[in-house]
């Protein structure tokens, strides 16, 4: 997966629009450190991601009442952190919004699309007079990607779902491609494990998406078990969970109640187990129940999350996480 393109997503909003556009950054272009009277960047923000290769970024900058029309606001991105070297793209602010944050400030905001999920990217902000740039600092951030501490850094959805609220496809353990059908006939799961986990080539979330991208291990999922770390709720028909892990506070992830796929997925739901009340999200941790081949799965209906063993040839959730 590459960047194809990066633009800006155009959306209604009470205040003014800018009128966007995309150009190469010339490097003979003269930065300067002083502000121009009256502008001051204040603050850069990552908003929380809305699928797996979109992001949007803001940030906060100080505007005098009479606002100088030469002035441009903008964002460089770039997968290079050196920023502000060379391969950057340009991109002149999607929205702009007054805020009461900070005094005599504007909220700007910039949505990227087509992003790779497996790069990390770079972005500065700056405003521009005569040719003369003013930047803010460099920040990053990995698309689709939020961490909530303890090494935890989740994907925003469900593999192979548009959006966090979505459920996804149902995968088998060991399978890669989602189906409809589960039964312990038509499984065809690869049961190789690397000290007790799932290979890689038989990992979903490392097959589709690449990069450092796999499905969690049990001792992982046992950690958003764990009330003191983390807060369950009901939000928007999904259970979200909210880090208290200091320095992570309030970051969180939705997980739909996609349930557990035991037979055959069809429009009536037959064959889903929980769907609309529980969610059943797959690990690399493999087990045995007698002959029969077993995962480990975060499984929560409401009266608490666990980690338990299921059978390996039922449909689960997927929710990749980015290792280390």
């Amino acid at each position: 997966m590459s960047v194809k393109k990066i633009f800006l997503v155009a959306a209604v909003f009470a205040a003014s629009l800018a009128v966007f556009s995309c150009k190469k950054f010339k490097d003979n272009t003269k930065v300067v450190n002083e502000n121009v009277p009256g502008y001051e960047i204040l603050a850069l923000e990552d908003e929380e991601p809305i699928n797996m290769v979109e992001s949007s970024v803001v940030a906060y900058a100080k505007v005098p009442a009479s606002e100088n029309p030469d002035v441009r606001f903008g964002f460089f991105l770039s997968n290079n952190p050196s920023i502000p070297a060379g391969g950057r793209t340009e991109v002149i602010w999607e929205t702009k919004m007054p805020t009461d944050r900070y005094e005599s400030a504007f909220k700007f905001t910039a949505r990227f699309r087509d992003l790779d999920c497996t790069k990390t990217y770079y972005y500065q902000f700056f405003y521009v007079l005569n040719n003369e740039y003013r930047l803010s600092e460099s920040r990053s951030f990995i698309p689709g990607c939020v961490d909530l501490g303890e090494g935890l850094r989740f994907a925003v959805c469900n593999l192979g779902a548009s959006d966090k609220y979505a459920y996804g496809g149902y995968y088998a353990w060991g399978e890669t491609s989602p189906k409809t059908a589960f039964t312990s006939a038509n499984y065809v799961g690869n049961t190789t494990c690397v000290a007790g986990n799932l290979h890689p080539s038989y990992d979903a979330a490392s097959v589709q998406l690449g990069g450092k991208w796999r499905m969690p291990s049990a001792d992982e999922l046992r950690k958003l078990c764990d009330q003191a770390l983390f807060d369950w709720s009901t939000d928007a028909g999904c259970f979200k969970l909210t880090s208290k892990i200091s320095g992570y506070e309030g970051r969180s992830i939705f997980l739909p109640k996609g349930g557990m796929v035991s037979d055959i997925l069809d429009s009536s739901g037959t064959g889903n187990m929980g769907k609309g009340n529980s969610v059943s999200y797959m690990s690399t941790g493999h087990s045995l129940l007698g002959a029969k081949d077993c995962c480990y799965l975060l499984f929560y209906s409401g009266s608490g999350p666990i980690v338990k063993t299921d059978y390996a040839y039922y449909g689960y959730s997927v929710r990749p996480i980015l290792g280390n």
